[in-house]
């Protein structure tokens, strides 16, 4: 485990006024380990967010606070996990386990737009952004393309969390083939009686003991969810037959902003899930990343100020690269080993 300095300690956790203190987990020469947060404060009455003291989270023991920086290190002194100089690191975050890691992620979470084209420069070939999509837009060949992806992504992600479950808890359930079949056959009797707006709660009616399969909980919520989210695409698609509302799929791109991406277009694909998040009916549109695309990029200062479409990411062929959620502000680096 990496030592630092109090010093260091200070660069990480010694500015109460940020919003966005680290919390450092620490370890005594006896093995105890002792987790270091802030106390978040919210104060809406202001408007904003402050940091009041530290918690101190210890093995087996009652927290404490520290109101103080120095206060904070009186005790880690008492409880020698100060020794001279130098405190024994655990991790950063939960994640990093140097200060090293966890300063390079500093680093490229404050990239701007033209730190990360630079940055995937070589790398990448493509950049994926997402769009909304009226699924009474979309024609018959669009529902079904926007179906398909709906149905995998609810089957595959349903798939992997039954097999993680313990073989008590798929027990008291049939195999997964009938499971789907006998859910979705219950939604669309809900649907058909309660309409489509009161089965979206469905997932409710599940914790609340209302549906055919109740244990275990968690994995069925889930499970429901994400095939009331199929079966209602399917009866909105039976019930919309209005034809003047069809559009082309890339018809967003003939708005004056968009226009200049039109050329570059790979692919535009309906879903509910894609490479940062899941949500209602969207279009992911792929682009070539060209000069002209790059440009276009440029218009925005950093990857959250994106606005028509959003959610940028970059890819290599189909490998992910990069990925951004706009609204949550984070972006996430998943090009080690590809570095040229």
């Amino acid at each position: 485990m990496e030592k630092i300095t109090e010093r260091q300690l200070h660069r990480l956790i010694g500015d109460l006024e940020t919003t966005s203190l680290a919390c450092v987990v620490l370890k005594n020469d006896t093995g105890t380990e002792y987790e270091i947060s802030g106390c978040l404060v919210i104060d809406m009455s202001a408007f904003r967010f402050y940091n009041n003291g530290y918690v101190i989270s210890i093995a087996d023991k009652k927290s404490r606070r520290c109101r103080r920086y120095d206060t904070l290190i009186k005790f880690l002194k008492k409880e020698k996990v100060l020794v001279g100089d130098l405190l024994t690191l655990v991790s950063i975050n939960g994640r990093f386990s140097t200060l090293a890691e966890y300063e390079e992620e500093l680093v490229f979470d404050a990239l701007d737009m033209r730190g990360l084209l630079k940055k995937y420069e070589g790398m990448a070939d493509s950049f994926v952004l997402v769009g909304p999509c009226e699924q009474e837009s979309l024609s018959e060949e669009g529902k079904e393309l926007a179906r398909q992806e709906i149905e995998k992504d609810a089957l595959e992600r349903g798939f992997a969390a039954y097999q993680r479950l313990s073989e008590e808890e798929r027990d008291l359930l049939p195999d997964f083939q009938t499971l789907c079949a006998d859910i979705r056959e219950e939604i669309k009797a809900y649907i058909e009686e309660n309409g489509r707006e009161a089965a979206t709660f469905i997932c409710d009616r599940q914790s609340e003991g209302k549906t055919r399969y109740q244990k275990p909980q968690n994995f069925l919520w889930h499970l429901y969810m994400d095939l009331q989210r199929l079966e209602d695409f399917e009866a909105c698609s039976a019930a919309v037959t209005d034809s003047a509302l069809i559009a082309p799929l890339d018809a967003p791109l003939n708005s004056e902003k968009l226009r200049v991406l039109k050329p570059y277009l790979i692919s535009i694909t309906p879903t509910c899930s894609w490479h940062c998040t899941r949500g209602g009916l969207s279009k992911v549109y792929r682009f070539r990343l060209t000069e002209e695309t790059k440009n276009w990029l440029l218009q925005y200062k950093t990857d959250y100020d994106l606005d028509e479409l959003e959610d940028l990411a970059f890819y290599k062929g189909d490998k992910l690269l990069f990925s951004s959620c706009t609204h949550e502000g984070f972006h996430s680096d998943y090009s080690k080993g590809l570095e040229e």
